[in-house]
């Protein structure tokens, strides 16, 4: 481990609140260059890397504990967090398509289909969207995605 690591990581130990803001402004600009590279735009980029930071929060002990090198261990969070991010828009997209599909004249209609909560399960269970994302591209409530998708389980549960 570099000598500033080992300094950072003392001082998150010492104090926490001053050391991860040293750790951040140590490393948030190679980070952010770095899901540059990965062609997201700043928008994406600067939540991911809010994203990423979080993800560190929660992890630091062990990144002190095995000896690594910080920046290292912070772009390895970074490609996990981009590989995410990737495969929760394409299966944003799939949604969508899939949903066009359907030709729902409206989003009550299209949350009363009997597919559209297999697709809302798999977005969100499978492909790791959040209730959020779906909720912002399909324009509808929370409920009304928890309804569809509890309707879906149900049907699948009855047949079995």
């Amino acid at each position: 481990m570099a000598t500033g690591d080992k300094r950072i990581i003392e001082l998150i130990k010492q104090n926490p609140q001053e050391g991860f803001d040293l750790l951040y402004e140590t490393y948030a600009p190679a980070v952010y260059g770095f899901l540059k590279q990965q062609q997201l735009n700043d928008q994406s980029a600067g939540l991911l890397l809010s994203r990423i930071f979080t993800e560190a929060h929660r992890k630091i002990k062990e990144a002190a504990k095995e000896e690594e090198r910080l920046l290292l261990w912070l772009i390895a969070i970074a490609r996990e967090q981009s590989v995410s991010a990737k495969r929760q828009g394409e299966a944003l997209e799939r949604l969508m398509g899939e949903v066009e599909k359907l030709g729902a004249e409206s989003v009550d209609q299209l949350m009363q289909m009997n597919q559209t909560g297999k697709l809302l399960f798999d977005a969100i269970h499978l492909y790791g969207c959040s209730t959020e994302q779906v909720v912002e591209r399909l324009r509808c409530s929370r409920e009304q995605v928890g309804v569809a998708i509890r309707k879906s389980l149900m049907s699948i549960y009855q047949t079995t």
